[in-house]
């Protein structure tokens, strides 16, 4: 971050006045999103590959070649070593007491639905577990006020990226932007996660932590960061709705930033917050002279 700064975009409630959501600034709590929450569809959402290799899968298999000390002229003969299990699966053809799933004609079949029903319980599993405090680079960034913030009516909160909480964290990392899906891959009934080997016997631990942070190139302006929380572990939860919230330190917060179209309501509203808050910049994003930009002035 060029400024050492972490931003927030945060847009309105859907009360009748339209309340810009600044309650952080009496109780610096912050929601955690589950990846079914968030605005993209693909979060945390690997395709099925069934008896396919995937990009992430011969990364995996060469990293672990050469962790053996393999010589680099012998690792694509020894690949499929790396890449395949060890034993032979029986059939149904050879053992005819053994018997599909109804609807299921074949070892490739069942290996798909197999990998399905994994794929569901997976995610289920993930989406009542974790969730992530989505950051960006920049407070400029002109579709996240669009979006984020409510047609630039919100606001931008800005986070000192040296402070502790996010310096010594180890759930924070910046997301992986790219064309390729993570995929889970199945060979002869055998899984892997994000190039990872996977099992559903191991409850879910060391799930490969790349699985969430791969996005679409599409959205790689946004500059994202996501620190990975426990929901478990959340400061505060209504059992009504599925909002988990986290506190941040007070020291963390740097300023907040009006949006150029705020109301002013919102703006008189969050100027009073912030009142005992004379750590805490109020600034404003202001639509330059020329030009398609932003600017953050001091307000």
């Amino acid at each position: 971050m060029g400024d050492n700064c972490f931003y927030k975009y945060l847009g309105l409630k859907n009360d009748r006045k339209q309340t810009v959501r600044a309650q952080f600034l009496e109780n610096c709590l912050f929601r955690f999103t589950q990846p079914n929450q968030l605005n993209d569809p693909f979060e945390v959402n690997p395709q099925i590959l069934v008896d396919e290799d995937a990009k992430e899968d011969l990364e995996s298999a060469y990293q672990e070649m050469e962790r053996a000390g393999i010589p680099p002229d012998q690792r694509d003969r020894l690949l499929p070593l790396f890449l395949r299990p060890a034993l032979r699966r029986m059939t149904v053809e050879e053992f005819p007491t053994l018997a599909y799933p109804e609807g299921i004609i074949s070892l490739k079949e069942l290996d798909a639905h197999n990998a399905r029903k994994e794929l569901e319980r997976l995610l289920k599993h993930i989406n009542e577990t974790y969730g992530f405090f989505c950051l960006a680079e920049s407070a400029t960034n002109r579709t996240m006020w669009s979006h984020y913030a409510q047609d630039h009516k919100g606001i931008v909160v800005g986070f000192d990226a040296k402070h502790p909480f996010f310096q010594d964290s180890r759930d924070l990392y910046p997301v992986e932007y790219s064309d390729e899906r993570l995929s889970l891959s199945s060979h002869n009934g055998m899984l892997r996660l994000a190039g990872a080997l996977y099992s559903s016997k191991s409850h879910y631990k060391d799930l490969p932590v790349r699985l969430f942070l791969r996005k679409d190139l599409s959205w790689r302006d946004e500059k994202e960061w996501r620190m990975v929380g426990k929901l478990e572990e959340c400061n505060h939860h209504d059992p009504n709705t599925l909002v988990y919230l986290f506190k941040v330190p007070r020291e963390a917060i740097r300023m907040v930033v009006l949006g150029a179209n705020i109301s002013d309501y919102n703006e008189t509203l969050v100027r009073n917050m912030a009142t005992a808050w004379s750590e805490v910049k109020i600034m404003k994003a202001r639509l330059r002279d020329r030009g398609f930009e932003l600017e953050i002035v001091e307000s």
